[in-house]
């Protein structure tokens, strides 16, 4: 039996550029167990979920694209945290006790920095697409004057296996059309893609989606 363990980060922001400021950010600790014929994960600690609370932190030059904060508007319809949110950063004397409780901590970037360095310390850190995440991480760091909670050799990617599974194996990423743009959510989804691109690549074990369509060819109509 083989072990990874480290952390799943995953972020919601305000604009797609480099620049872009971060609204929500979730960090997973988890251990993951490949056998010969199965791979099985768990979380490793209680996982950290926030939302960054800017309202005494200057953002000049760095970016919110309200295109951007539209789609999320539709994306998150109905969802308490965006809500609360959006209220508080973006109308300014709006009564916000007359909102459901968001359900989720507002931070200062500082104290997601601090808490983020906790939760990470020496385990590898992976995103799905650490092009981007970590750049907006970086920014928050710059937004503060302090120091990335991780090293760059820390950092792994998904996409780097989601390349080499789809050119050895034929996997097709099928990710992104089930995620549900929530930092908490995404980040478990990214989890078990992770467990699913691990057990293709080092057992051969089918992929998920491979295996249920197997299972429905083998199924009597």
């Amino acid at each position: 039996m083989r072990k990874i363990t480290g952390t799943m980060i995953d972020t919601e922001t305000l604009a797609l550029g480099p620049k872009a400021l971060i609204w929500e950010i979730a960090c997973v600790p988890f251990e993951m167990q490949i056998h010969e014929d199965h791979v099985s994960w768990d979380t490793t600690g209680e996982p950290y979920h926030a939302m960054v609370d800017y309202t005494s932190t200057s953002t000049r030059n760095f970016d919110i694209d309200f295109g951007t904060i539209n789609w999320t508007s539709r994306q998150r319809i109905n969802d308490a945290g965006w809500n609360y949110w959006r209220e508080k950063h973006f109308n300014p004397g709006f009564d916000l006790k007359s909102l459901p409780s968001p359900g989720v901590p507002l931070m200062k970037p500082q104290d997601i920095l601090f808490n983020l360095s906790w939760k990470t310390k020496d385990a590898p850190v992976w995103f799905r697409n650490s092009a981007f995440d970590a750049p907006v991480i970086e920014n928050l760091a710059a937004l503060t004057e302090r120091k990335m909670p991780w090293h760059r050799r820390q950092q792994s990617d998904l996409y780097t296996l989601v390349n080499a599974a789809g050119q050895l194996l034929g996997y097709e990423d099928n990710l992104p059309s089930s995620t549900g743009h929530r930092a908490l959510e995404d980040a478990l989804g990214q989890i078990e893609q992770l467990a699913d691109l691990s057990g293709m690549l080092y057992c051969g074990i089918p992929s998920t989606e491979i295996a249920r369509d197997q299972e429905a060819e083998a199924s009597p109509v």
